[in-house]
C-alpha cells in the first residue's frame, strides 16, 4: 500500500515538474523572439474575444450587432461607437467582435478537417507505396493543380451560400497540401529501424501507422495546420467578399468589407477595420507556427531551461 502511494506521489511530482519546465521553456522561447511573442499575444486575444462573445455575447458587445440605427449612419469613431457606424447605423465594433468566433471557428474547422483527411491520405500513400501511392498522389495532384479559391468558389456556387456549404467547399479543396506533407514525412519515417523492427515482429500495420509513424509526423502536421488557420480565414473572407460565403446581415469580416467598399474614399474606417481584423489574424497565426515548432522540439525546450 505504501509502495503504491509512493509511486503515485512520484508520478504526480514528475508531472508537476514537467509542466513547470514546459511553462518556463515556453516563456523563454516567447521572450527570445518579440515577433513570436506578438503573434502568441494576438492569437490569445482572438481566442479570448471569441470565447467571451460565445459565452456572454450580450454582456460583452456594446450593441446588438444586427441593430439598425444604433447610432447615426456613417458616424466616425467616437466614445459612443469606437469603430464608428456603417451605412445602416449598426455599431462596427460590435459587429467585428461578433464575427470573431465565426471566422475563427471556420478557420479552425476547415484546417482541422483538411489535416485529418489529407493527413490520412498522405500517411496511407507514403506507407503503402506502389499502386496505392500512385493513385492517391495523382488525385492529390489534380486538386493541387486547380487554384483553391477558384474551386472553392465553384463548389460554393453549386451548393448555395451558407456557413456549412462554405466549410464543405473549403474542406474539399484544402486537404491536398496536407496529403503531400504527410506523405513526405511518412517516407522519411517508414524506413527507420524501429518501424522495420515492428514490421518484422509481425505488428499489425494499423498499429505501426498509429504508434510509430503518425506519432512522429503529427507535430509537423499540427504546426502546419496552426499556421494555415489564418490562410483559411482569409480565403473564407474572400468567398464572403465575392458574395458566395456568409450572407447579410450575419456579421462576418469579409462580407463587412464588401458591403462597405463604396465608402472607402469617404468613410474609410468602415471597410478598413474588418480588413485589419483579417490581416492581423493571418499575421498572428503565421507567427504562432514558429513558436509551436520551438515548443514541440525537445532540444529547443531543453536549451531554454
Amino acid at each position: 500500500m505504501n509502495g503504491t502511494l509512493s509511486t503515485q506521489r512520484e508520478s504526480i511530482s514528475k508531472s508537476v515538474s514537467g509542466a513547470k519546465n514546459l511553462a518556463i521553456s515556453t516563456w523563454r522561447i516567447l521572450r527570445s523572439s518579440p515577433l513570436s511573442l506578438l503573434g502568441f499575444g494576438l492569437v490569445m486575444l482572438y481566442v479570448v474575444v471569441a470565447i467571451l462573445v460565445l459565452v456572454a455575447g450580450k454582456f460583452v458587445l456594446p450593441y446588438n450587432p444586427l441593430q439598425l440605427n444604433a447610432g447615426r449612419p456613417l458616424s466616425p469613431p467616437s466614445f459612443s461607437h469606437l469603430f464608428g457606424t456603417d451605412n445602416l447605423g449598426r455599431d462596427i465594433f460590435s459587429r467585428v467582435l461578433a464575427a470573431t468566433p465565426l471566422d475563427l471557428g471556420i478557420g479552425l474547422a476547415v484546417s482541422t478537417l483538411a489535416m485529418v483527411i489529407g493527413g490520412t491520405i498522405g500517411l496511407v500513400s507514403g506507407f503503402q507505396g506502389g499502386i496505392v501511392d500512385s493513385v492517391l498522389m495523382r488525385i492529390t495532384d489534380i486538386f493541387l493543380s486547380i487554384p483553391s479559391l477558384i474551386l472553392a468558389m465553384a463548389i460554393s456556387v453549386a451548393l448555395g451560400p451558407s456557413i456549412m456549404h462554405s466549410v464543405e467547399a473549403l474542406s474539399v479543396v484544402w486537404w491536398a497540401s496536407y496529403a503531400r506533407l504527410a506523405r513526405g514525412q511518412t517516407l522519411g519515417v517508414k524506413n527507420q529501424l524501429y518501424v522495420v523492427a515492428a514490421r518484422a515482429s509481425g505488428t499489425k500495420e494499423h498499429i505501426i501507422l498509429g504508434r510509430h509513424v503518425l506519432r512522429n509526423i503529427f507535430d509537423t502536421l499540427f504546426i502546419y495546420m496552426t499556421m494555415d488557420i489564418g490562410t483559411v480565414i482569409l480565403t473564407f473572407s474572400t468567398l464572403s467578399f465575392l458574395g458566395v460565403g456568409i450572407q447579410p446581415p450575419t456579421p462576418e469580416w469579409g462580407s463587412m468589407v464588401i458591403n462597405a467598399n463604396y465608402y472607402i474614399s469617404t468613410q474609410p474606417w468602415i471597410p478598413l477595420i474588418p480588413g485589419f481584423a483579417i490581416f492581423f489574424s493571418v499575421f498572428a497565426f503565421s507567427l504562432i507556427g514558429d513558436v509551436l515548432r520551438d515548443i514541440l522540439d525537445p532540444k529547443t525546450r531543453k536549451s531554454m531551461l
